[in-house]
């Protein structure tokens, strides 16, 4: 994961795999040492070790389907079970089944008003949850590619006051944006949106009740007894 981290920096800085610049523009240049130090030979010298000084696990996996979800669920059981005392750090996808390709479309838009209205479009959402039905408390906006602070700036304020319904008035300035000029590789412009939503916990019923009703019939118990794990 770290390793991919990497990978990613380096190209949106020009960096090839030597460690040596290669690009067209210095633009790439101007924060670089961030992440990497220019050492004599010409070299940028990533800023890193990759190491892990306290044991521990990384478990990623999907809350969807029985592999992704009984299998992982399993696992991180066995795993606390057989390492109490290990820190556990868990990244659980929830499904959606109505990703609709306007999802991979969003970094081809070349209206950046469009681009913006389209983060609160509940189809785009990579989470089951129709924002809706609940009230942000916060957001996060980050854009890559060449556009200014003062429409992203703009553009944020006319969207929020238009949805001002859905945020709580308790906690201002509620909505914070990022911009980095250099886009993803092989495309002008993409954006990423991050809210923490209180309609999250429709989610979290539907999960629930599915588990009660599947429980109350007892379905697919019998792969986990059967791997030694004892009904509650």
């Amino acid at each position: 994961m770290g390793a991919k981290f990497w990978e990613v920096v380096c190209v949106e800085h020009g960096i090839d795999s030597t460690d040596r610049y290669h690009s067209n523009t210095n633009l790439q240049l101007e924060r670089v040492n961030v992440f990497h130090n220019e050492a004599s030979s010409g070299r940028f010298v990533p800023w890193a070790v990759l190491m892990d000084l306290e044991p521990g696990f990384q478990v990623c996996n999907s809350l969807g389907g029985g592999t992704g979800s009984g299998m992982g669920t399993l696992l991180i059981s066995k795993i606390r079970e057989e390492y109490p005392d290990r820190m556990m750090l868990t990244f659980s996808v929830f499904p959606s089944p109505k990703v609709f390709n306007d999802l991979w479309l969003i970094a081809c838009l070349h209206g950046f008003a469009e681009l913006t209205q389209r983060f609160w479009d509940a189809k785009n959402m990579m989470c089951a949850a129709d924002p809706h039905h609940g009230r942000y408390l916060t957001a996060l906006a980050m854009f890559h590619g060449k556009m200014s602070t003062k429409e992203v700036d703009e553009q944020m304020i006319n969207v929020q006051n238009k949805i001002s319904s859905y945020f709580v008035e308790w906690i201002p300035n509620n909505v914070k944006s990022t911009i980095s000029d250099i886009p993803p590789m092989g495309l002008k412009m993409a954006s990423i949106f991050i809210g923490n939503s209180t309609s999250i916990q429709e989610m979290f019923r539907g999960v629930s009740e599915q588990f009660i009703a599947m429980f109350r019939r007892k379905a697919f118990l019998h792969w986990y007894t059967g791997e030694g794990m004892e009904e509650m």
